[in-house]
């Protein structure tokens, strides 16, 4: 009874004039659902064209491709937003700080991940697909609508999953360039804030680090469970 009332005491909590919570977990939300639904558009058309570069013997255009998104995978992220700002964003759009900057390095991040997902399913569908769909006199864009996407269908919804997970993962440490998530306060109010302050509003610091990571595991739980139970209907067909 206690652990629900400091959480009610979290959630509710204003903090110059707006509630602190709610704000954040909506900015959680905007950040990880639309950058996980570009990102995945993105990734998905970068996997097709890494699959068919390598099923084609394309060696050269490939380790280009492949050698650029390593480059963005193995780096660290908060590393990755410096250079970014550094020699993209400030100097061709003078952008430092805010929504935008954020969510873009995020794309920067999710997209490459995801293409290399989608490029590993790709890699377990039956190999003579291609060759079986060029026989049939389909062309390139024929032959990843009507088979390649369709045989990879349920694998895709899964990996997507992950990639909002991963997204809301990624976003934790956005408070560096103005991104207010759920992460940030949890970090900046909860484990470096005055407590003192919070326990005038009857909940303290731990209590808002708790709330945080259960709200972040209930968001991953529900997309988890929408997300396996469209794969498997999608698997049954």
């Amino acid at each position: 009874m206690m652990f629900l009332k400091t959480s009610w005491n979290v959630i509710v909590y204003n903090e110059f004039g707006k509630y602190l919570f709610i704000n954040a977990f909506l900015e959680t939300i905007k950040m990880a659902f639309l950058s996980s639904l570009i990102a995945f558009f993105f990734g998905l058309f970068l996997g097709v064209y890494l699959y068919l570069l390598k099923i084609k013997n394309h060696h050269k255009r490939y380790w280009i491709c492949n050698t650029l998104m390593n480059f963005l995978i193995a780096t660290p992220f908060l590393l990755l937003i410096f250079l970014f700002i550094k020699f993209i964003l400030y100097p061709f759009f003078h952008l430092s700080y805010g929504f935008w900057v954020g969510f873009i390095s995020l794309l920067l991040i999710l997209t490459p991940l995801f293409a290399r997902h989608c490029e590993q399913v790709f890699l377990t569908v039956n190999p003579e697909i291609y060759q079986t769909s060029y026989s049939l006199g389909a062309n390139d864009w024929q032959f990843v609508k009507c088979f390649l996407l369709k045989e990879a269908r349920s694998d895709l919804i899964l990996r997507a999953v992950s990639l909002f997970s991963t997204s809301l993962a990624y976003s934790s440490v956005l408070g560096i360039v103005g991104h207010e998530g759920i992460g940030e306060i949890a970090i900046s109010r909860g484990y470096n804030g005055d407590s003192y302050l919070l326990e005038s509003h009857g909940f303290n610091s731990l209590n808002l680090i708790i709330v945080c990571a259960l709200v972040m595991f209930l968001l991953t739980q529900i997309v988890q469970l929408i997300g396996s139970f469209v794969a498997n209907k999608l698997n049954k067909r």
